[in-house]
């Protein structure tokens, strides 16, 4: 599962990066969006770990 999280918030980064489309401006939405998603399950692991502990 780690594994799989890098490959998608580096893809998402990738796509927000390389401004590719479908575009709002000059950011890609798949990638913002995908940066979004991937910060927030991120920080929902970490605040999980948190209280276990």
């Amino acid at each position: 599962m780690p594994r799989t999280s890098r490959a998608c918030s580096c893809g998402c980064a990738t796509l927000w990066s390389n401004t590719v489309p479908p575009r709002l401006g000059e950011y890609s939405v798949f990638g913002v969006l995908g940066c979004v998603v991937s910060a927030f399950l991120g920080l929902r692991l970490l605040w999980k770990i948190w209280r276990n502990e």
